[in-house]
């Protein structure tokens, strides 16, 4: 009697349905899918070189999704800014207009400080008002930050300059200086080669207060002289 595992053409024909029946489950899975690789089996370097160009591609994406809100952000602030251009420009105006006394009575010029106390007040407003997703915009809290650091060094900073600078009132920060050459008030030493003067010598020191003239005759000791100016040098050194 036949029996089906001594078959080869019923074996054969296992077989081949099998190998059929994967090729079609693939077939339906990439339908489905849209996609040549849905497992490692697939192809396995295909695979990987997949899921770094998705990585990247949802990076780019996100960027892009980025950009398009910092454009949005950017258009807020535009409009807001061109509002306050105009209202400034009306401001001007009125401001030239009413500077114009033989023309302008009392009540026209009334009328035009309520317009400008009016057009003042709406760029309060719009400094105030004027956010994007809950963060204000023109209120000066964009403004520069200090946030200090633990490491790093400044020996390569030539120069450094803050024009302004935003701190948060119900925080501290400590600065720590370290003070390496400290400035010093120049000095100035008088010494006389001779013994008196040969000629009268007179000084002038000019300040905003106006001028001081300090006047030596002819033959005045020379250590006299000395005394004197090195004591006036000393004197203004004190003073600042």
């Amino acid at each position: 009697m036949t029996r089906i595992n001594t078959n080869v053409s019923s074996l054969t024909a296992q077989q081949n349905l099998a190998k059929s029946n994967n090729q079609l489950q693939t077939a339906m899975t990439r339908l489905s899918t849209g996609l040549r690789i849905n497992s490692g089996k697939d192809d396995p370097a295909g695979l990987i070189a997949a899921a770094q160009l998705g990585s990247e591609i949802a990076s780019t994406n996100q960027a892009i999704s980025n950009t398009t809100a910092a454009n949005s952000m950017i258009d807020t602030a535009d409009t807001a800014l061109t509002q306050v251009t105009k209202l400034l420009n009306t401001i001007q105006t009125l401001i030239t207009q009413t500077a114009n006394d033989a023309t302008m009575s009392d009540a026209q010029k009334a009328a035009n400080q309520t317009v400008i106390d009016s057009s003042l007040a709406a760029i309060n407003r719009i400094a105030q008002t004027t956010n994007y997703q809950g963060r204000n915009m023109l209120d000066g809290s964009l403004g520069y930050i200090y946030e200090p650091t633990t490491s790093g060094s400044m020996d390569d900073v030539a120069s450094l300059q803050i024009n302004s600078a935003v701190y948060d009132a119900t925080d501290g920060t400590d600065v720590t200086i370290s003070v390496g050459t400290a400035a010093t008030v120049a000095t100035v030493t008088a010494t006389l080669t001779s013994d008196k003067l040969s000629t009268d010598l007179t000084l002038k020191l000019t300040g905003n207060d106006g001028s001081y003239v300090f006047t030596f005759a002819k033959d005045t000791a020379g250590s006299v002289v000395e005394q004197a100016i090195n004591a006036l040098m000393k004197w203004l050194t004190v003073l600042r």
